[in-house]
């Protein structure tokens, strides 16, 4: 049994801070697991209600609506197991390849077609952003990155 100045601490196995869910032994694997999940619903959504088909403005809704979801507080979670990466390219894979005339191209074919950067190029891009921010001890937005 834990305690701090005599109030029992309960131990949990995982609890949510600000959006971002940490487990016990910091895999981050149940956060990247609800929102490839979220991501997913979302990019479906775009596919199946947008009454625009043009590959354009689905590119720029799901840039929108659908990465902010996978790249919130990425500097504190970003996977750097295999598993993590793939899932979380799988949002950008699933929906590029259902874009009108995608879907024979492979998928290095298809960001660069559309004007996009693979999801992990990404989240290290803003990892440097954010490394440097703070070794340079630079402004109060640490963390946000373009």
């Amino acid at each position: 049994m834990n305690s701090l100045n005599g109030v029992h601490l309960n131990k949990i196995n995982s609890c949510s801070d600000l959006g971002v869910k940490f487990d016990s032994v910091l895999s981050f694997a149940d956060h990247i697991d609800g929102i490839v999940f979220k991501a997913k619903q979302t990019a479906n959504q775009i596919l199946r209600c947008f009454v625009s088909k043009d590959k354009w403005v689905l590119t720029k809704a799901f840039a929108v609506l659908v990465r902010p979801l996978l790249e919130y507080c990425s500097s504190v979670w970003s996977s750097c197991t295999v598993t993590g990466i793939n899932k979380l390219e799988s949002v950008q894979r699933m929906f590029t390849r259902r874009l009108p005339d995608m879907m024979s191209l492979s998928y290095d074919a298809r960001p660069q077609l559309l004007g996009l950067r693979r999801l992990e190029l990404r989240r290290i891009h803003c990892d440097l952003i954010t490394c440097f921010k703070v070794t340079h001890e630079l402004g109060p937005h640490l963390t946000q990155c373009g």
